[in-house]
């Protein structure tokens, strides 16, 4: 997941803080 965090680093981000936070809510958004 972190072998190209330039090409998404935004994706990387809500991928990683924004499911810690939004939990399910995030994995149905997604």
């Amino acid at each position: 997941m972190n072998s190209n965090p330039n090409k998404y680093p935004n994706q990387r981000f809500h991928s990683s803080s924004y499911s810690l936070r939004s939990g399910a809510m995030d994995e149905t958004n997604s």
